[in-house]
């Protein structure tokens, strides 16, 4: 008697994880979507539209929708449907204002709390960046320096600041389209990482939070260069 019941429980719970995934894969496909700019900002959507699109029940769709909207992709619009919400310089400065002050709390605290391993990962990371430069490699440039900075705000030991970067990092991801870098930049944040990475291992925090902040505030101001700049990863 126990036994049926248990199957049964697991079978359902079986279920409810089925549409879960498909909310989640349709949800990872329109947020792909518009920050490949292949909706772009301002685009009027629709979940009948989705629907056909990405050939998915509604369910999913709409579940997607309600999630994007919650991140502040989407704005409703009563009886048409979504638009892709519009980002603009205003944004941008404040998006990175809060980047700066919570990557300086991490660095801050990473160079008290950093362990060996840490402190390994983050050379590692150094490393393989040059060898990307080296090669061209833009894509995994800068994938790695997204893991670097994630890998201060982890050997922070402060959940709160790492949860808040993670967050934060989906607003900078809006700007990956019409993100504006000059050539030199790249160089540039290498000996700023260099030097990061040195006031982590000398346990000094006031200098690992000023590197830090600074380091923001500069790809801040590559981001809003001039014509000379081109779309690179900072």
């Amino acid at each position: 008697m126990y036994g049926v019941a248990n199957t049964s429980s697991t079978g359902d719970r079986g279920k409810r994880r089925i549409p879960q995934r498909r909310g989640a894969e349709a949800y990872e496909r329109i947020r792909e979507m518009i920050l490949d700019a292949q909706l772009p900002q301002g685009s009027m959507l629709t979940e009948a539209g989705l629907v056909r699109e990405l050939e998915m029940s509604r369910t999913p769709v709409r579940e997607a929708l309600h999630r994007l909207e919650l991140e502040h992709y989407l704005g409703s619009v009563p009886g048409i449907g979504y638009i892709v919400a519009e980002l603009g310089e205003h944004d941008m400065i404040n998006a990175y204002k809060v980047r700066a002050v919570l990557e300086g709390l991490a660095a801050e605290s990473a160079a008290i709390s950093a362990n060996r391993m840490d402190l390994a990962r983050l050379e590692d990371l150094y490393d393989a960046m040059a060898e990307a430069w080296e090669r061209g490699d833009d894509a995994e440039l800068a994938r790695l320096n997204g893991d670097f900075h994630r890998a201060i705000a982890s050997a922070s030991n402060n959940s709160y600041a790492e949860g808040m970067l993670d967050d934060i990092r989906d607003v900078f991801e809006r700007f990956r389209a019409t993100a504006l870098a000059a050539p030199r930049r790249r160089e540039e944040a290498h000996a700023e990482h260099g030097e990061l990475i040195a006031a982590l291992k000398a346990r000094d925090g006031e200098r690992a939070k000023k590197l830090a902040i600074e380091h923001v505030h500069r790809a801040l101001e590559v981001r809003r260069g001039d014509s000379e700049h081109q779309h690179k990863p900072l």
